[in-house]
């Protein structure tokens, strides 16, 4: 941290500016009074560093937990399901997380389809009975 001492120092603004832009600059008044300019730079950074990651959330919110019938992908699922109706082999629909899994669940079983999750909430003997089609989820 650089620190500047308006007392004895005569600096404009913009060279004072100029230097909070890559470190923090602790100004000192001619009155003893003190200023800490935070690098903006760096600042900065650390945002856009933090941005993916919220986009990622907030994409997750919209694709993943919107209500059923609003939700871009059950509303898929279903619109494919009906133009493509299975036959003999079954259909697998991966989801990110748990809420997904059951949100698809619930729209798809309601449409009247034939349902079995197979999650890591499961035991292997659950998952068993889920792939012969003698489970209720």
């Amino acid at each position: 941290m650089k620190t500047i001492d308006l007392g004895s120092e005569q600096r404009s603004l913009s060279e004072i500016l100029a230097l909070a832009k890559s470190e923090a600059v602790l100004i000192r008044s001619a009155a003893g009074e003190d200023f800490l300019l935070e690098p903006h730079e760096a600042i900065a950074r650390q945002l856009q560093r933090g941005l993916p990651t919220m986009r990622d959330n907030l994409l997750n919110r919209v694709v993943n937990l919107a209500p059923a019938d609003k939700n871009a992908k059950v509303q898929s699922v279903l619109s494919f399901l009906k133009d493509n109706p299975v036959k003999e082999k079954p259909a697998v629909i991966f989801a990110g997380n748990y809420a997904s899994v059951d949100m698809l669940h619930d729209a798809l079983a309601k449409a009247g389809h034939h349902v079995a999750v197979l999650d890591g909430r499961k035991t292997t003997k659950e998952k068993d009975l889920a792939r012969r089609g003698r489970s209720d989820r």
